[in-house]
């Protein structure tokens, strides 16, 4: 069974109705019962936190009973949860967010037709020249990576450090937390309007959810009223968005929007082009291998040919080959296009590495040394491959873009802070 939050509530109830298997006090037992709530859930992370008012019961509780009522409740979900415990009045209402890459500006992305608007608009709005403005486009047309490079030089500009990009379903469950734990929403709106830039990556993910859509309402306004700026992306067309939730379309229909669109096949040899030169792959294609290339048929998804083309950027530290013809491009093509076959053998060659077991790397374990090469593997398909956060969790049990996304960012600071791993990256990063 998939555990929701509404699964974890359910649980939570069936297990304070047990509470007296571990509580003899009767008046303890009814004050607890009473008052022990959940203050937030974290499925990713499978944590749970408790609160109670009263601090001196909820210190009693936390000394004495949590580690059996943890018990108690993952033996009722099936699940290993850990429960930890604050007072009500130490809630945190942080937001976390992306880790902003300083290295994105506008001149450093992939940039031709397809997208020409858009950067266009993202430089118009550094200049705040508008309030808001959305920019929609398929999965993989770099909407991510435009959104990092408006946040870069907003920054850069204004001076300021006063700036947040959030995924649309991380701000969503939090949001969700809140509302059902008793908290206050409020205090999240606050934390997120303290910038002055705000950038939803996602916002697709509020259709139909009306508590979402209030916030978006509410930072609009008070975006346009405090000289503000926010910036939405979306998967989901306009009119598409019309069609699945009216109240969400009415609050963003006039305001400035762009599209990219990877479509046109000069586009997509453009793009070819530009990203084996930014990426100083040694290798030269002949035009029937590039246009071989640019007619291959992903969907207008940047991710996947990204993944050919790094593909095609290292065949010659394997082949000593660097002018790659018809014939070379397509060989590459047949391996990319089966993603599950270039995904399990990067994870073996990973897992080989480390001298360790390509199952449990797959696996849900949680051994530090098992994470900690899972996070390895999560980092090199993302960097070296451009693999989407949902394609890299599909070969890690499912797990959610929001695990991968952490799992990345903990590599990208291992990799600065730690000379032995950068090292070690380096070396994994030549061989793919």
């Amino acid at each position: 069974m998939e555990i929701t939050i509404q699964n974890i509530n359910d649980f939570f109830t069936q297990s304070t109705k047990e509470l007296h298997k571990i509580i003899s006090d009767q008046k303890f037992l009814q004050t607890v019962t009473n008052e022990l709530k959940i203050a937030g859930i974290d499925l990713l992370k499978k944590t749970i936190t408790l609160s109670i008012n009263n601090s001196f019961i909820s210190k009693q509780f936390s000394q004495s009973y949590l580690k059996s009522f943890n018990n108690l409740f993952n033996e009722i979900c099936g699940e290993n949860f850990i429960l930890s415990f604050i007072e009500n009045d130490k809630q945190n209402h942080n937001i976390s967010s992306f880790d902003l890459c300083d290295n994105i500006k506008f001149d450093s992305l992939v940039s031709g037709k397809f997208n020409e608007e858009a950067i266009h608009c993202g430089k118009l709005m550094v200049d705040k020249k508008w309030p808001v403005l959305l920019i929609f486009g398929d999965a993989g047309t770099g909407k991510t990576t435009l959104l990092n490079a408006i946040a870069t030089e907003y920054l850069e500009k204004w001076n300021t450090n006063k700036a947040i990009l959030i995924d649309a379903g991380e701000l969503g469950q939090k949001i969700f937390n809140a509302s059902h734990s008793g908290t206050s929403v409020q205090k999240i709106k606050n934390k997120l309007l303290e910038n002055d830039l705000i950038l939803i990556d996602g916002i697709e993910y509020f259709c139909k959810k009306p508590i979402l859509i209030n916030i978006v309402d509410e930072i609009i306004r008070v975006s346009k009223s405090n000289k503000k700026n926010i910036v939405f992306s979306s998967k989901t067309p306009l009119n598409e968005i019309k069609k699945k939730d009216r109240t969400l379309y009415s609050l963003i229909n006039g305001e400035m929007n762009c599209i990219i669109s990877l479509t046109h096949l000069n586009d997509k040899k453009r793009f070819i082009v530009n990203v084996i030169k930014q990426q100083n792959f040694d290798i030269q294609l002949t035009d029937d291998a590039l246009q071989y290339l640019a007619n291959q048929n992903f969907d207008g998804n940047l991710n996947s040919l990204n993944i050919l083309i790094q593909r095609v950027g290292v065949f010659p530290k394997q082949n000593n080959n660097t002018l790659l013809g018809k014939q070379d491009v397509e060989n590459l093509t047949e391996v990319v296009k089966n993603d599950k076959y270039s995904c399990t053998a990067t994870i073996e060659t990973i897992c080989k590495y480390y001298d360790m077991q390509y199952h449990d790397v797959t696996s849900k374990s949680r051994i530090k040394d098992i994470v900690f090469v899972r996070s390895i593997c999560m980092y090199i398909l993302y960097e070296k491959f451009n693999l989407s956060l949902k394609k890299i969790g599909n070969f890690f049990n499912n797990r959610s873009h929001s695990t991968i996304k952490h799992s990345i960012s903990k590599v990208k600071t291992l990799k600065k802070k730690d000379n032995k791993v950068s090292l070690k990256l380096k070396e994994l990063e030549n061989l793919f």
